[in-house]
């Protein structure tokens, strides 16, 4: 599956199970939010480095190594978007095949 990549927030697909979308001030993840079922319950943990890097480089097709990191987009929530992009915007991205909400530059 692709990558999506949103220019509305909003426009994101609902998450799985009973979860709802938060944001929070007191939170932030620098490499997304995944959904993860555990013995039938849904719970949002925070994305990894390595989930991270994956996404991008499937999403820009180059290799996991190459991805740069840009601390300065980053997550208050699922679906959250802070920060900004030399040159572009931070917009919120999704991996269909991980339940993976996360950050990046376009």
């Amino acid at each position: 599956m692709a990558i999506e990549v949103y220019r509305s927030a909003d426009d994101a697909p609902a998450p799985p199970g009973d979860l709802e979308f938060f944001t929070s001030r007191d939170v932030m993840s620098p490499f997304g939010y995944k959904a993860l079922e555990i013995d039938g319950t849904w719970f949002w943990v925070p994305g990894t480095e390595e989930e991270y890097r994956n996404s991008e480089a499937e999403r820009l097709g180059i290799e996991p190594q190459d991805v740069e990191i840009r601390i300065s987009c980053y997550q208050t929530g699922p679906k959250s978007c802070v920060g900004t992009c030399m040159g572009g915007f931070c917009r919120l991205m999704f991996n269909p095949a991980q339940n993976f909400y996360y950050c990046g530059c376009t």
